[in-house]
């Protein structure tokens, strides 16, 4: 119960800092997810464009909201295949059938695979440069033990 306490009590000390000193990051943080999610929601639409297939941005958005939830609620191990047969159900309601494949497979690699690749590379670099930043501190703590 103590632990509970306390960590309530983190919590609450966070939340007052970013009420208070944390506010224009958090304006930024929100703004920024904004951004992101806008640009996610609209590569459907690019894709569809890219096939000649034009709908409502609105109906592809919503579409795309309505996938993100049930993405959430993982039915199999590894949620694997759920967001391409939920994308192929959903998105059969609006896109032709002859380029529903098309357009699943690449709204996936897109929103999920090409996010996989630039992570992955982003966290290579992040790993080559705390090892750069780990060289260069132990050096200049060397140098200066031994003078």
């Amino acid at each position: 119960m103590e632990q509970i306490d306390r960590e309530i009590d983190h919590f609450h000390d966070s939340v007052r800092v970013f009420f208070s000193e944390g506010r224009k990051g958090l304006l930024w943080g929100i703004l920024y997810t904004f951004i992101f999610w806008t640009i996610e929601f609209s590569l459907l639409i690019l894709i569809l464009m890219g096939l000649s297939q034009t709908h409502s941005i609105i109906t592809a958005f919503a579409a795309q909201v309505l996938l993100a939830v049930i993405m959430v609620i993982p039915a199999t191990p590894g949620a694997s295949g759920v967001a391409e047969l939920g994308a192929a159900s959903i998105f059969s309601i609006f896109v032709d059938s002859s380029v529903l494949g098309i357009t699943v497979l690449a709204w996936r690699a897109l929103t999920y695979h090409m996010n996989l690749l630039v992570g992955g590379l982003m966290s290579l670099k992040i790993i080559k440069d705390a090892n750069l930043i780990k060289k260069l501190i132990g050096d200049s703590v060397e140098s200066q033990h031994s003078t």
